[in-house]
């Protein structure tokens, strides 16, 4: 399987008949049987690789916000965010330590404490990377009631201090629970794995859940209530839903439950028709093309709205949010070399300038021309 990231606009792939066939030349008729269970196990290689995040980004910036971005050690108390640069982003040099350790074999490790809990705000403190060090290789100095003292004491201190700004600090909480939502509903860390079922073999599919959580992110959003704070990531996020709205609309005309798997949809070949007419047959065959390269096109384009809520994450709120994973990408395959791609698609700087990147449903069916990748162009044919 080739993996290549190419800047790719028409992109062209086999149609999941033409795959098929490919398949019984090599393999036998038993390929059509497999033909499914063959596309899982080849998009499901990665399934492991991306990590989840253990501490939430909600958990994550109460920690920071209420420290001040300081160390707790009161005779230290280190600023532990370095200033941004002419060509890079401020740098967060601060650890978050754990009083009880994420494993039993860690300091402080033996506790009734379950994995979750250990990585909740009540159990973390703020420290410099040196302090850090300090408290756990010297584990029985720094017991946790020790370390909770500290942690209370320090944040007693920040609350105390005349140029502590609680309210943004209570806004941030509130932003970084909504990212955290998000994240889960639009299964982000899952998110190459389920897309690429989308863009396989001219097909797409889509787990049930997946489809169901991005039915809810599109309410959801429209729901909350915003403190105003950081509104180009608002604006982000509301992008976001009115593409989920268009993808899950589309997708759901001509879904239906896959045969292989109860937790999946496929996309109905519905040019298959009981009673021969040819005429009938590649009208229908011209239509389930445009519909499937819509669904396809519009993945890309959710994709490109989930990579810019992330970017307004890392520009507003956390600077590291997602550092570690890079940004999203997608699989789509097999192409005419018989090669998988995977790919990372993102907005223009053009595109990110107007009040919402994605234009509705009716305009990107042309628009989606301009983007950095696209399989279709144009209106539906009659």
């Amino acid at each position: 399987m080739d993996n290549v990231a190419p800047s790719a606009r028409g992109v062209s792939r086999i149609r999941s008949a033409v795959f098929i066939n490919l398949l019984n030349t090599a393999h036998g008729n038993e390929a059509t049987a497999n033909r499914s269970s063959l596309s899982v196990d080849v998009l499901h290689i990665s399934i492991h690789r991306v990590p989840e995040m253990p501490i939430s980004t909600k958990t994550a910036k109460m920690l920071w916000g209420k420290s001040a971005a300081r160390c707790s050690m009161p005779d230290c108390r280190k600023l532990l965010v370095v200033d941004e640069t002419e060509t890079d982003d401020p740098a967060l040099i601060g650890e978050m330590a754990h009083m009880v350790a994420e494993s039993v074999d860690g300091p402080r490790g033996v506790s009734s404490l379950t994995p979750e809990e250990r990585d909740l705000y009540g159990n973390l403190l703020l420290l410099c990377r040196n302090h850090h060090r300090q408290v756990d290789e010297q584990p029985g100095h720094w017991t946790v009631e020790r370390l909770e003292s500290l942690k209370a004491g320090h944040e007693g201190w920040v609350g105390s201090n005349p140029s502590y700004d609680a309210q943004k600090v209570r806004d941030d909480i509130i932003y970084a629970g909504y990212v955290d939502e998000w994240a889960k509903l639009c299964h982000m860390h899952r998110w190459r794995e389920w897309s690429s079922f989308v863009l396989s073999s001219g097909q797409p599919g889509l787990e049930k859940s997946v489809r169901d959580d991005l039915t809810i992110v599109v309410s959801w959003t429209v729901k909350r209530i915003w403190p105003r704070r950081y509104p180009e990531l608002e604006s982000a996020l509301q992008n976001f839903a009115v593409v989920a709205r268009d993808f899950i609309g589309k997708f759901n005309e001509h879904c239906e439950n896959s045969r292989v798997d109860e937790d999946e949809l496929i996309t109905k070949k519905f040019y298959q028709i009981d009673e021969w007419n040819e005429e009938r047959y590649h009208r229908l065959f011209d239509r389930y093309e445009f519909h499937v390269d819509l669904v396809e096109d519009l993945m890309l384009e959710l994709t490109r709205a989930a990579n810019h809520v992330c970017d307004e994450i890392r520009n507003n709120l956390f600077h590291s949010f997602g550092l570690k994973e890079g940004r999203l990408s997608v699989m789509s395959g097999p192409h005419s070399d018989m090669s998988w791609r995977e790919s990372v698609v993102q907005y223009s700087q053009a595109e990110k300038a107007g009040s919402s990147p994605y234009p509705g449903l009716q305009a990107f069916l042309t628009a989606r021309a301009d983007r950095d990748m696209n399989f279709g162009n144009g209106s539906e044919p009659a």
